[in-house]
């Protein structure tokens, strides 16, 4: 699919979701020791991924859940309130 590593990451960066590429690699060059995460990330097998995957997913939830929190329960709390 891809004739090289050149090419994927191209195509990465040019994706739709690639701010979360983008954002992966700012912390990656800006941590102390990147060879470190550079070398784990080389590491990862399929089923590792599919962990970091739900991970992922399962703080983006949390988020999203806090902010609904925010916008729909606490105003809620102050209904009917005169300021």
């Amino acid at each position: 699919m891809f004739e090289g590593n050149t090419d994927l990451f191209t195509q990465l960066l040019e994706d739709d979701n690639s701010e979360a590429l983008v954002k992966t690699l700012e912390w990656i060059v800006t941590h102390d020791k990147p060879n470190k995460i550079i070398d784990k990330l080389k590491n990862l097998q399929e089923k590792d991924l599919d962990q970091l995957n739900t991970l992922v997913g399962i703080a983006n939830f949390k988020k999203v859940l806090s902010v609904w929190i925010v916008a729909n329960i606490i105003p809620l709390k102050n209904f009917g309130k005169v300021s």
